[in-house]
């Protein structure tokens, strides 16, 4: 009968839990399954019970990816342990593997006949996988027993005295020569005459140069002992190497080497098993003389060059290297050294292809000590060095797609955050009453700041440029118009500098064309604001005209000339390159980051377009674009009635009878989001959740239209809450609509946000408009807008540090006094409580918490209005989550901590101080 197998499962996931246990109902000896949630459920457990096999989640609520596979390599060798996950992620494979994992499996990607063969494979891979272990142990302590061994070998040492001829013996030497106690010394002559004749001419002549010519010698001699005993010593002779006669002399050591002779010849007689092992040995094993002929080799070697065992006998070993003078250097460091180990090296096989080596080698000294050539060991590293490669490789291209994606989000918030208030503050004005003259200048302000925030999208993208992966719309505008506007703006820019804008229009150029107008806006305004800003006097001059007019497009020439600075010859050629500039010495002015008109002329050419420049210095520059545009093509009445009945989606229609549920883990938020839904829809049924595990279970036991998913939240964020609905659910619910509800505007949070099955996203904090935009666009399941609206994560600076501004608050509660005295009183009651609870994390460097936390309170922050808190908190919650920084973290909470405070005072004395509280 099999002994039962006991299986420990660490998993959250109560789906995983039954999916696991049906595929082991068919696994086909006894089991016992345990199942655990937490890794520190699982440590206490594995303390307390017997487990012979795991099965691994990398995705806990108590650790990340990291802290989980630091667990694979503690326990690993305890326990075959078997990772699943619900990443297809090959470098995160590899890395399970690595830290000890016996297989990895992507969840709902394996059936019950394969695990259950891979939980045989894991314990008997894990049994043979200790006894190896139990092996090596084994052989380490008997090189260590070796080592101890020849610590403690007796050496004894001498001198010889060179103005008598005289050696002094030390203690251990006179025990080794059996010297009665009372000799210290001999003479040179006695210790030759105890050596066999034949040996004794050479002997003196060692002696001899080491004297006159300062040269070392180790040598092993034969003696006879006056007692009769007949001795194997090793004489190792130094000369001191002394310029002064007077000086010089002659020292070394002597040692008793009997053993080790009779140690030798018990290895020849034993030299059968271990020509076994050089025979199986998987690594080349190689003799050779000193001038590089084989003298024994290995299968192994044959293998790993190629050749046959006849034609590795008859080749100097100098044509294996990939580089032949690489040998020298192996023998001089030889020489150096006595023994090189696992030195890289490159060499050849038969066909030329190169390996990368690893060599272990040591001179081949024959039993009359003579050096008579080299042995070693060759280990092809070739694939292991390739793979390191493209680790490396891996890591340093990921790194920087890091460095650069939380580049290009902190420039987003950064830039589009005045860019919004701007817009925000111009929008308002455009509400009041204005003279004509004014209404033109508000309008040219929002123009401007459409077409700045244009720009700062370029810019951020100006990667995607480069590789020709940005993406042009096709869009029927009134090019006049268009360009007249953008010219109106740049008016006052010309003006205060004294400068004559003027500008010219073809009449014959179609009143409607089709293109990209954005684009075209970026094009113009780059050359229309260098002209003017290079540019002291005189005028700056813009003409449109009609190249050629095609039937279905219209080819448009755009000049835009000035009486400017102009560009030397030698610079002509370099001006549109990304980040070149003309240089002080020239426009006398501070200049930009030269991606201008790098950016223009990559516009310009990836629309089918040209750019050209014609400049003399002192005189002026003309910049023409020529590019092509389609035209509308004719509508049939029957097209033009059926547009005319294609209406628009209104923000005022209503949206009936709908069932939404928000998912958000901050209580705040959720009454804000509420609140602005039933404002505006009264009929709508709304429900909660705290987090993705609570959305996945109320998804489960009733039907929604829509949810409002926030993608950071505890226990289970909203990313992986959509996935298991996309890919677990059943039809009717796997397509519910889910509206992402993100903290940042960037492709890589767009991009996945679609990855995982989201149909749509909205920044925070936004605009109510935005937020009805985007539910109407999803009930009614088409479009709102073609076009992104810009991020809406941005807000009007508080007037004084400390100080709130409720201005943001105003807009999402629609000026509802109720609901913005409700939400205030929330603000009061929990951003103390956050703070001391921020603040307890830090002490405690508990950097996941203090991740968590700060990503909260950013909305209370947000509803506050303090500009310069939010940003510290935004800080605190990036450092805590990449763990750098951390420095950093107690002083920006101490900005965060002095303006929330000042900023609940000064509300609770409002609120004090007023006679009348808006009743709930």
């Amino acid at each position: 009968m099999n002994q039962r197998v006991n299986i420990l499962l660490i998993d959250d996931n109560e789906i995983d839990h039954k999916v696991v246990s049906k595929l082991l109902e068919s696994y086909d000896e006894p089991y016992h399954l345990v199942i655990t949630r937490t890794l520190k459920e699982a440590k206490n457990l594995l303390e307390a019970s017997l487990v012979d096999i795991i099965i691994l989640d990398l995705h806990l609520p108590d650790s990340n990816v990291e802290q989980t596979l630091l667990f694979v390599e503690q326990y690993e060798e305890n326990y075959p342990i078997i990772i699943l996950s619900t990443l297809d992620d090959k470098a995160l494979r590899i890395s399970a593997i690595q830290k000890g994992a016996q297989d990895y499996f992507v969840k709902n990607e394996y059936d019950a006949p394969l695990l259950a063969r891979v939980i045989k494979y894991s314990l008997e891979r894990h049994r043979l996988h200790k006894q190896l272990h139990a092996y090596a142990r084994e052989t380490k302590e008997k090189e260590l027993r070796l080592m101890e061994a020849q610590a403690i070998a007796q050496i004894g040492n001498w001198d010889l005295l060179l103005d008598n001829d005289t050696i002094e013996w030390s203690p251990q030497a006179r025990t080794i020569l059996e010297l009665e106690d009372s000799r210290s010394y001999t003479s040179l002559s006695w210790f030759i005459e105890l050596l066999d004749p034949g040996q004794q001419p050479s002997v003196w002549n060692i002696f001899r140069q080491a004297v006159l010519e300062n040269t070392d010698f180790n040598i092993d001699l034969k003696v006879n002992l006056p007692t009769g005993k007949i001795k194997y010593l090793n004489l190792r002779i130094r000369s001191t190497g002394v310029q002064d006669e007077r000086e010089k002399g002659v020292r070394g050591t002597i040692q008793d080497i009997t053993a080790r002779k009779e140690m030798e010849a018990a290895l020849v007689a034993s030299e059968e098993r271990y020509h076994r092992l050089f025979e199986e040995s998987t690594d080349a094993i190689f003799i050779t003389t000193e001038e590089g002929s084989f003298v024994d080799f290995n299968p192994a070697m044959v293998e790993l060059f190629g050749y046959s065992a006849n034609e590795l006998a008859n080749i100097r070993v100098n044509k294996l290297y990939f580089n032949p003078y690489d040998r020298e250097k192996v023998k001089k460091l030889i020489a150096q050294r006595g023994l090189i180990r696992d030195y890289e090296v490159t060499l050849k096989r038969k066909d030329g292809k190169k390996i990368d080596c690893m060599l272990t080698s040591a001179p081949w000294v024959s039993l009359d000590g003579k050096q008579r050539g080299y042995q070693g060991i060759i280990r092809d590293i070739t694939e292991i060095k390739r793979t390191q490669e493209l680790i490396r490789n891996k890591e340093i291209a990921e790194r920087s797609a890091r460095l650069k994606q939380r580049f290009l989000a902190n420039m987003s918030h950064e830039i589009r955050t005045p860019i919004t208030a701007i817009a925000g503050l111009a929008h308002l004005i455009s509400k009041t009453d204005l003279t004509d003259k004014q209404r033109e200048y508000v309008e040219g302000i929002l123009t401007s700041s459409e077409h700045l925030l244009a720009l700062v999208n370029d810019i951020l993208d100006f990667s995607k440029i480069e590789e020709g992966k940005i993406t042009f719309h096709s869009i029927e505008f009134n090019l006049r118009e268009h360009l007249v506007q953008l010219i109106k703006t740049m008016e006052f820019s010309a003006s205060a500098k004294g400068i004559d804008l003027r500008y010219q229009f073809d009449p014959a150029i179609p009143d409607k064309l089709v293109g990209d107008p954005i684009r075209l806006n970026q094009i113009v305004y780059n050359l229309l604001s260098n002209a003017i800003k290079f540019t002291e006097k005189g005028f700056v001059n813009v003409t449109v005209s009609l190249v050629e007019d095609a039937r279905n497009a219209a080819v448009i020439s755009i000049i835009v000339k000035d009486t400017g600075v102009g560009i030397p010859s030698s610079k002509i050629n370099t001006i549109f390159r990304s980040f070149t500039q003309l240089g002080k010495d020239i426009t006398k002015t501070a200049e930009g980051t030269g991606l201008g008109l790098a950016i223009t002329k990559q516009l310009v050419e990836l629309q089918g377009g040209s750019i050209s420049v014609k400049s003399q210095p002192g005189r002026g520059s003309a910049f023409e674009v020529i590019m092509m545009f389609k035209k509308q093509k004719e509508k049939s009445p029957d097209e033009k009635k059926e547009k005319e009945t294609d209406k628009p989606l209104l923000l005022d229609a209503d949206i009936g009878f709908k069932k939404i549920l928000i998912v958000e883990d901050k209580k705040l938020n959720q009454l804000v989001i509420s609140e602005m839904l039933k404002s505006k829809w009264p009929n709508i049924e709304l429900d909660m959740a705290n987090d993705g595990k609570e959305a996945i279970e109320k998804i489960k036991n009733k039907k929604f239209d829509l949810v409002l998913m926030d993608v950071q939240m505890p226990v289970m964020d909203g990313y992986e809450a959509t996935k298991i609905i996309r890919e677990h659910f059943k039809k009717s619910s796997s397509e519910l609509p889910i509206l992402a509800i993100t903290a940042y505007n960037t492709e890589v949070e767009i991009q996945k946000c679609q990855e995982y099955g989201m149909n749509d996203f909205v920044s925070k904090p936004f605009e109510p408009d935005q937020l009805y935009e985007k539910v109407m666009a999803l009930l009614h399941t088409h479009p709102v807008n073609e076009k992104r609206p810009a991020e809406s994560g941005t807000r009007p600076p508080a007037k004084d540090r400390g100080k709130p501004d409720l201005s943001y608050l105003d807009v999402v509660t629609n000026h509802n006094a109720a609901l913005k005295e409700k939400i205030i009183q929330m603000l009061i009651d929990e951003t103390p409580d956050e703070l001391f609870t921020l603040q307890q994390h830090v002490k405690e460097k508990n950097w996941k918490r203090v991740r968590a936390v700060a990503h909260k309170m950013k909305s209370s922050i947000t509803y506050l209005g303090l500009t310069d808190a939010f940003e510290a908190i935004k800080k605190i919650e990036d450092y805590a989550g990449q763990e750098v920084h951390l420095d950093q973290v107690p002083s920006l909470l101490e900005l965060v901590a002095r303006d929330c405070t000042h900023a609940i005072n000064e509300l609770v004395t409002h609120r004090s101080a007023s006679p009348q509280q808006v009743q709930e």
